[in-house]
């Protein structure tokens, strides 16, 4: 018997109450567990002014003037940073100003730097 083709008492009888259904897998759609981690871009043409701190990985390729933290940065080529950067991973290709205390850093050839860098 169709939906519609039923008396409305019988129909809400026969439903099932909104707060017991739940919607259909679809692996597509589904959220990120907490656990896995982002790439977050600043692009190019963008300014930022003030505190960043990324769940995962950044990739600069604006200016951003203020401190930054994160698990990996990538400051690209083009990309400015003016301030502080502390991450496990950070490759500079851009411009940065300031102080960068990390695990392990990349500068390569079109690499600006004007401060400190601590590794360990």
């Amino acid at each position: 018997m169709s939906y519609f083709s039923q008396p409305k008492a019988t129909r809400d009888k026969n439903e099932k109450d909104p707060a017991d259904r739940k919607a259909p897998d679809s692996p597509g759609k589904r959220a990120p567990p907490p656990e896995q981690t982002s790439n977050d871009v600043i692009s190019r043409g963008t300014l930022v002014t003030g505190n960043i701190v990324f769940c995962g990985s950044a990739q600069i390729f604006g200016r951003v003037i203020g401190n930054i933290q994160a698990v990996q940065i990538v400051v690209s080529s083009g990309g400015q940073v003016e301030g502080n950067i502390t991450a496990q991973e950070v490759t500079i290709d851009g411009s940065f100003k300031g102080t960068i205390r990390a695990g392990n850093v990349r500068l390569n050839g079109p690499a600006v730097i004007d401060g400190e860098v601590s590794v360990g």
